[in-house]
């Protein structure tokens, strides 16, 4: 008797954009798209564009090397949870004493068929980042994005939008330049 086995992994297809808005002179939101991690960050003022690639560039960091548990065949949550204590250290290291760097982060980490959760408020706040872990389906369709899009845009046509547009960078679009993003801060 032979086996072989394959383990599935699911990888995400994406699209990341951002605007500024006009209420703002620097966009405070960066993001991090690939097959195995989505990622985004809003950023604080003061500061809040720095805090942001700083967190971002660290979970590309992350998500490059060839030791992460992403590769190691480990649970999506617990690399979440590397990501983010990296991302942490990273703020901390860059700061300047009494202007502490802050932002929010919102991570998905696919990890075979398992997708891991994470969230922080602020990254400055002494509140442990709140883990998920869940299964997930070929086709489930997510969205992450900053507060500003949440906040100017209604929830049913952010739905409207991931329905109509089955490719992300259309969905993206759609969600990014419409008219009533316009007056928004960051997007």
């Amino acid at each position: 008797m032979a086996w072989f086995g394959v383990t599935l992994c699911m990888r995400f297809s994406f699209a990341a954009g951002s605007v500024r808005g006009t209420k703002r002179s620097v966009n405070c939101d960066a993001a991090y798209a690939s097959a195995l991690i989505l990622a985004v960050a809003d950023g604080m003022e003061p500061g809040g564009d720095v805090a942001a690639s700083t967190v971002i560039h660290t979970i590309a960091d992350f998500a490059a090397q060839p030791s992460s548990s992403l590769r190691g065949g480990q649970l999506a949550e617990r690399a979440a949870r590397e990501a983010v204590k990296g991302a942490q250290r990273a703020l901390v290291e860059r700061a300047v004493p009494g202007r502490p760097l802050r932002t929010t982060l919102t991570l998905l980490v696919s990890s075979g068929d398992g997708l891991g959760m994470a969230h922080i408020g602020d990254t400055q706040e002494a509140v442990e980042p709140q883990f998920r872990a869940r299964q997930w389906e070929p086709g489930d369709r997510c969205r992450l994005a900053s507060d500003g899009l949440a906040f100017t845009i209604e929830a049913e046509e952010i739905c409207y939008a991931l329905r109509d547009h089955v490719d992300p960078a259309t969905a993206v679009s759609a969600l990014i330049e419409g008219p009533a993003v316009q007056g928004a801060r960051t997007i």
